[in-house]
């Protein structure tokens, strides 16, 4: 695991952010706000038809969910319209996509930094570039499956040397229930040390005794180094009852351990495409239900940290929608111009940044703050029923979100700093309303950063926090994801 610290802050200096301590200068002096990393929270999409319906008109998009707007991260013409084809991999901080660059280039696996900078992975031990559903793990594997007749799972280790999963015993690959191209989506779940599998209604082999009209998830137990396959489980989702339904477009991880799979079955009734998994269990539970005329076009999902809200793409509209748990609706249109309208037959792959593991939502008014006038960053903080009348403290970093910080088994999502004891040591002040207390009955709190007027030098200065909870026993148990707060 890797942990960072940074050094202390000298006791004449005022632990005063908003003030512009001394302590604060010196950060701002030796460039620690200027960060490349990805930006958490962001949503990132590729699509093979951003610029046109065509194979060739395919690109990566930004999406900040806050503010609704997207831009251009990289123009792809060698998209493929195929699933699960990019993951973020907060061990590398790269996303990893399979697509072409430019006209004519093959199809191949890439790492790319947040500044579109790319490193080829190549052509892994499969055939050609048929390759997809990357699962990045905790501790640096890639998992990957093949198209077609493959019925192995192969991943990337730590090094970027393409291995092959193998069964309990260490001496036979592990043979993909069905065929690895039956596989629509793939995700590595932390909590669990597992694959989560998600196949669709129909597909080969079906859970024992399920149905054949429902999508079929399986857990996949991984060894502590994750290179055997221990055990396997499987169970159901019924998105339509009486009706072949239920394709896998969207799996990511959700609020608390659990996940988000978002279902299609091309057809416009109000129905819970939106479906809350929780592995431990092996259960799946409609999260939100979709009553948009034009339902059907559901080509792509994942959960917003930030929002608290699960996203899929209306790719007949041509907006993103965001749904609420327990939600009925057509959703808060929240993007518009994600792809031609009318066009909605493309497959595409909808990811947050963020860290693994860090499941626990706090969400944001704002991620901007005026240098010239000052203002506030309210924050919503959930950890859920679980964690009612647990102790909640918020943490805070300049340096940034990635790698983070380990404390036991618990990631924060922050790189500890001298920001960091500002935050706690101005606890419950003005600047921190309400930083530190006990989660409410739902598990739930409201906290903020308050900013008076700021020095033009300040403009461009980024800022993290994420909050962090214990137990009555005073040992640190959960954190959530970290927002981003950019003075402008």
């Amino acid at each position: 695991m890797r942990t960072h610290t940074d050094g202390s802050i000298p006791m004449k200096c005022t632990l005063n952010l908003l003030t512009l301590s001394c302590a604060l200068t010196a950060m701002l002096a030796s460039g620690a706000h200027a960060q490349s990393s990805f930006k958490p929270g962001d949503i990132y999409l590729s699509t093979p038809a951003y610029f046109g319906i065509s194979s060739s008109d395919g690109a990566i998009v930004r999406i900040d969910p806050l503010t609704g707007t997207t831009s251009l991260f990289l123009a792809m013409p060698g998209t493929a319209n195929g699933q699960d084809s990019m993951a973020y991999d907060p061990y590398r901080d790269r996303l990893v996509v399979r697509g072409g660059f430019a006209f004519g280039d093959d199809v191949e696996t890439y790492l790319i930094d947040a500044h579109g900078n790319r490193t080829s992975l190549g052509f892994p031990a499969l055939p050609g570039p048929f390759v997809g559903s990357f699962a990045p793990s905790s501790i640096g594997n890639i998992y990957f499956r093949g198209f077609f007749s493959q019925t192995e799972i192969r991943y990337y280790d730590a090094n970027n040397n393409v291995q092959t999963l193998m069964d309990a015993t260490g001496t036979t690959p592990w043979s993909v229930p069905g065929f690895a191209g039956a596989i629509y989506h793939m995700i590595y779940h932390p909590a669990t040390n597992s694959l989560i599998i998600a196949y669709s209604a129909g597909a080969n082999p079906i859970c024992p005794g399920g149905s054949t009209l429902a999508a079929n998830i399986r857990r996949v137990d991984l060894s502590p180094d994750g290179s055997r396959v221990v055990n396997v489980e499987c169970f159901q989702f019924d998105l339509d009852p009486g009706d072949s339904s239920g394709v896998p477009v969207g799996l990511s991880p959700g609020p608390g351990d659990d996940l988000i799979m978002t279902l299609d079955n091309n057809n416009s009734n109000a129905l819970p495409r939106m479906v809350r998994v929780n592995p431990a269990a092996l259960l799946a539970t409609p999260f939100a239900i979709n009553s948009n005329a034009f339902s059907g076009a559901t080509n792509g999902g994942c959960y917003s940290h930030s929002l608290g809200k699960a996203i899929i793409l209306d790719s007949f509209d041509d907006v993103l929608r965001a749904f609420s748990a327990g939600e009925s609706s057509s959703g808060l249109m929240l993007a518009p111009g994600i792809s031609p309208p009318g066009s909605s037959g493309e497959i595409v792959s909808m990811v947050e940044i963020g860290a693994l593991g860090a499941n626990y939502t706090m969400t944001s008014n704002s991620d901007t703050i005026p240098v010239s006038t000052g203002g506030t960053q309210s924050w919503t903080i959930d950890f859920g029923p679980g964690h009612a009348g647990d102790v909640y403290l918020v943490f805070g970093s300049m340096s940034g979100w990635n790698p983070g910080t380990d404390v036991g088994s618990v990631h924060i999502p922050l790189v500890q700093d001298g920001y960091s004891s500002i935050v706690i040591n101005r606890a419950n002040t003005s600047n921190f309303p309400n930083s530190f207390g006990v989660l409410d009955g739902f598990g739930r709190a409201s906290s903020a950063i308050v900013s008076t007027p700021l020095p033009p030098s300040m403009i461009g200065a980024r800022f993290y926090h994420a909050t962090v909870a214990y137990s009555s026993s005073q040992q640190l148990i959960a954190t959530t994801n970290a927002v981003t707060l950019t003075f402008e």
